[in-house]
Parts: structure tokens; C-alpha cells; sequence
């Protein structure tokens, strides 16, 4: 990371029950615009075509647990559109990918707790 720079850390150190969130400096973000541009046959491209051929995350939903009381970043992140919410039985993370276009579904549960939609 280069001098200076710092990724703000928004849930308490003490707080064992909230999602951790931060805030990445623009140093390790993703150049999306740059990425966009390279031709389709230019070796830099690579990286980012995924096997199953997602390309961008269109939709973040963070289920849950009953009884969970929100911490003001949670909340603050939720109202500013970052994620949507839903309750279940424990937490959880689904991830959609171009709108699920392509209809498919992998539930990584119980090993992870993340549902991928694309």
C-alpha cells in the first residue's frame, strides 16, 4: 500500500457479531474503466474473464440472523443501496453476478456461507 494510505476499518474491534466492513483506499481499488478497455486479445485481460463467465457483481444481499441488532455501519451501508438485507437462520452472503442472466444458482453452504446467483 502506498504511504499514506489506509483501509478504514468501520465495524468495532470489540463487536463479535456484526460483519467486518472497511473501506479500501483508492490505491488497491480495481480500475474498472482501464479493465474495460483492453482489447479481448491482449494477454492483461486474463485475469479478469472468470471460467464460468461472470463479469461484473450486479447485486449484494447479507442475510441476517433474527434478533441481530444492526450496527450503525450496517445500517449506514444498507441505506446507501452498498447491500440489501434479508432475515434467516444465520448469516449468510449472496452474490449476484450480471443480473443472473445465465439462470444458475451454487449454495456453498455449509462449507461457506455464500450463495452465488449468475
Amino acid at each position: 500500500m502506498p504511504a499514506g494510505s489506509a483501509i478504514e476499518i468501520l465495524t468495532p474491534r470489540d463487536d463479535t457479531n456484526s460483519p467486518s466492513f472497511f473501506i479500501e483506499p483508492p490505491a488497491l481499488a480495481v480500475k474498472e474503466e482501464a479493465n474495460r478497455k483492453l482489447p479481448q486479445s491482449d494477454p492483461k485481460r486474463a485475469p479478469f474473464q472468470h471460467p464460468i463467465g461472470v463479469e461484473r457483481i450486479t447485486e449484494v444481499q447479507i442475510v441476517k440472523p433474527k434478533g441481530y441488532q444492526p450496527i450503525a455501519a450496517f445500517t449506514y451501508l444498507e441505506k446507501a443501496g452498498i447491500f440489501k438485507v434479508s432475515e434467516g437462520p444465520e448469516w449468510a452472503i449472496e452474490i449476484t453476478f450480471d443480473a443472473g442472466r445465465k439462470a444458475q444458482t451454487k449454495d456453498l453452504r455449509p462449507d461457506l456461507p455464500l450463495i452465488l446467483h449468475y
